[in-house]
Parts: structure tokens; C-alpha cells; sequence
């Protein structure tokens, strides 16, 4: 399976959290399976842990080690990301899961989040 992860659903597998099914859990585990994290992901953090939205359970480098160590695979911007981006319905609002969004479209991936809002988008979703 190819699975684009959003940036909850990340940090819930990183932190050990019981939110994270045991389902979407094993396939992230499954080394049989591509797991992708979008850049936007990564930057998001990035920028909640700088401005204190958010706290990890290690600092930020020991998070991109971690990121590493997964050997997830990381989606860059592209130019296609940001055509369809620019024809998105804005059902959501925050840009970092636009872009998700517009990588899951682009790249025909199965995204894996809880988010509702995704759901309005004609994506398939785990």
C-alpha cells in the first residue's frame, strides 16, 4: 500500500499514541508498504514547535531522526501540486493539509488521517 500520512496521524505513531488505530498502526509498520510524509508536514511541525503549539516528547531534532529511521518516504512541493492546488475547492482551510490534499490527488495516494474534512474531497482515505 502507498500511504500519504498527515501530520496527526504522524505524530500520534511518534508519540506511541492510543489515538493511532492499531490498523493504520500495522500498516505504517509493514515494510511491505511505501509510507509518504508530505514536506508540508514537516514543516508544519516545524514551525508549531518553534512558536511552542506544540510539544514533542524529544526535541526537534531527535524527531527528524526518528523521521528518518522510518524510512519515510518525503514528498517535495511540485509545481503539478500547486496547478491542482490552485483549482482545490477550499472545503479546508489550513494550507499545510491543502497541500496533502493536492499531493494524494497528483500522486493517486491513499491518505491516512482522521480529519472530517478530508472526506469532502474526492480522495481515498484510511
Amino acid at each position: 500500500m502507498d500511504l500519504l500520512i498527515d501530520t496527526h496521524t504522524l505524530l500520534w505513531f511518534y508519540a506511541g499514541d492510543s489515538k493511532l488505530n492499531e490498523k493504520t498502526k500495522n500498516v505504517i509498520l509493514d515494510t511491505d508498504n511505501t509510507i509518504y510524509l508530505s514536506i508540508a508536514t514537516l514543516w508544519k511541525i516545524a514551525i508549531k514547535v518553534n512558536i511552542g503549539k506544540l510539544d514533542l516528547k524529544d526535541d526537534i531534532i531527535d524527531f527528524f531522526v526518528f523521521v528518518e529511521r522510518n524510512s519515510f518516504t518525503i514528498l517535495p512541493i511540485s509545481i503539478q501540486n500547486l496547478i491542482v492546488l490552485g483549482s482545490l475547492p477550499f472545503h479546508h482551510k489550513d494550507p499545510f493539509d491543502r497541500i496533502i490534499i493536492t499531493q494524494a490527488i497528483t500522486e493517486n495516494l491513499t491518505i491516512g488521517s482522521d480529519d472530517a474534512i478530508f472526506r469532502e474531497y474526492n480522495i481515498e482515505l484510511f
